[in-house]
């Protein structure tokens, strides 16, 4: 397993990895083809749940991950806290009880954080159309 700062220098195992936990064929082409480390870890942030749950990726994210603009975190309970995500336009965090609180999402058009029962509140998102936050019990009304 590795964690998402190192996928690109451990291409070929993580090209493996996937390969041997049947990912999505769409994903897979895309995966193989990424011609540098920005547009390979696009590809493996937007799969990021799927990543952890078949051991590809460890359950950890950089402090800052300022080109992402979709991050699928679905169902990563171990995760605390997510990194800064300035350009992220589309976050699907559902399930992550672990998280407490969200970063600033200034350009975020759809936001999934359903079953995120330990977050305490929303940050900003001015930019927001779709909202799914049922069943986040601890926020504040």
């Amino acid at each position: 397993m590795f964690k998402i700062t190192e996928a690109w220098k451990n291409r070929k195992a993580v090209i493996n990895l996937c390969n041997e936990a049947n990912a999505c064929n769409d994903q897979f082409t895309l995966l193989k083809k990424a011609l540098s480390q920005t547009e390979f870890e696009e590809v493996l942030l937007r799969n990021f749940s799927w990543c952890v749950k078949n051991k590809i990726l460890v359950e950890w994210l950089p402090d800052s991950l300022p080109n992402c603009a979709v991050l699928d975190c679905s169902g990563c309970t171990g995760l605390k806290s997510l990194p800064d995500l300035p350009n992220c336009i589309k976050l699907y965090c559902s399930g992550c009880t672990g998280l407490k609180s969200l970063p600033d999402l200034p350009n975020c058009t759809v936001l999934h954080c359903s079953g995120c029962t330990g977050l305490k509140s929303l940050p900003d998102r001015p930019n927001c159309a779709v909202l799914h936050c049922f069943g986040c019990i601890g926020l504040n009304k």
